[in-house]
């Protein structure tokens, strides 16, 4: 047998009055406030990859010029994308500031952008200033990309492709790829295997931060729904890291008995199946989402198996030093697809570390 190897956060944006008079009585400026509403809120536990603020509109009623704040916090140093819409961009008079720079102005809605991309700070605050003729509006809402969880080296989401999004960029191509709707019922937000031939694959270039040595640390989480047991004698692999020098993998025997499995050519496969966890390690059932997590400890040379949050399987594991080499593959193994996985699968994630129970609890949370 080979080896086998969004959610979005709640932020609000609190908005202030600042009034600039010039020679009249101050204007009363209408705010339409909205907290962040993510397209999908996916769960408290998943990661999201990107920080929505907005939308805030800025309406322009009568008398003297009138500015806003928008102010929001960010990791400093993360590129902000800020778009502006306007329901009457031909009467718009307005100025944008962030942070003290001027992102833009416009009169009579001339050169007003759709996008402007700027530096985000720790703290940051968004001046509006309208002016002209009472009606104008203007509507901001910004993207920031979260940054990564520490140690967060591969993180396949498999929303309707194969991108990688840890910053490591290993991108997956999808073959023969079906895409069918994820634990949370989101359309098209999960990795279908619908037959042997087809699979995600991203090779690892030299150097890849997913090198790991037989000596070191890892932690990998991911979900997945079988829509049957393999058929036959071979198990189904359903992820699978290296290839020929050192590498591991979750399968599925066809008993329906859920492993993660470390190997070797000189010293073969070490699998959880040695020794039982605190929680019986029941035949997979096809239709259930099941959550499944390693965690790889090469100092202490053991390896452990989890099923939604439950530790279901250890082996003792001592192995020459090696490393993990060539690609990454999920759903069928492209060289020999009589170890495929019937089914679906979800949030691929792998780390460079231990994670702590918690972190495990959160990610196993349906």
């Amino acid at each position: 047998m080979p080896l086998g190897h969004s959610r979005y956060r709640k932020l609000v944006v609190t908005l202030s009055a600042l009034v600039v008079v010039e020679g009249c009585a101050p204007d009363v400026t209408a705010v339409t406030r909205s907290n962040i509403a993510a397209p999908v809120q996916r769960s408290a536990s998943s990661t999201p990859t990107t920080m929505i603020y907005g939308p805030a509109t800025f309406t322009r009623s009568t008398g003297a010029p009138v500015t806003e704040s928008a102010n929001f916090a960010a990791t400093a140093g993360s590129v902000v994308t800020f778009v502006f819409t306007s329901d009457s961009p031909q009467g718009l008079n307005a100025t944008v500031v962030l942070n003290g720079a001027p992102l833009f102005a416009t009169t009579g809605g001339a050169g007003l952008p759709t996008t402007v991309v700027a530096i985000a700070q720790a703290s940051n605050e968004l001046l509006v200033t309208l002016k002209g003729k009472p009606g104008g509006s203007l509507t901001i809402s910004a993207t920031i990309p979260t940054p990564p969880a520490p140690g967060l080296v591969l993180h396949y989401p498999l929303d309707g492709n194969g991108n990688d999004v840890s910053g490591s960029n290993l991108h997956a191509t999808m073959t023969n790829a079906g895409w069918v709707a994820d634990r949370h019922g989101s359309a098209g937000g999960a990795f279908h295997v619908p037959t042997n031939n087809a699979w995600g694959l991203a090779p690892f270039p030299a150097g890849s931060p997913i090198s790991f040595p037989t000596t070191g640390q890892f932690s990998a989480a991911m979900w997945v729904k079988a829509d049957s047991l393999p058929g036959g004698a071979e198990s189904g692999v359903i992820l699978n890291v290296g290839v020929s020098d050192f590498g591991w993998a979750f399968a599925v025997r066809p008993s329906g008995v859920l492993i993660a499995q470390v190997c070797t050519p000189s010293e073969y496969c070490f699998s959880t199946e040695a020794n039982p966890g605190d929680v019986a390690n029941t035949p997979l059932v096809p239709g259930q989402w099941v959550h499944l997590a390693m965690i790889y400890d090469g100092s202490a040379g053991r390896l452990t198996f989890y099923r939604n949050g439950a530790r279901v399987g250890y082996v003792n594991v001592a192995l020459s030093v090696r490393t993990t080499d060539t690609e990454v593959w999920f759903g069928t193994a492209p060289y020999a697809t009589q170890y495929w996985f019937r089914g679906a699968m979800d949030d691929i994630r792998v780390y460079d570390r231990l994670i702590t129970p918690s972190e495990l609890s959160a990610l196993s949370v349906y």
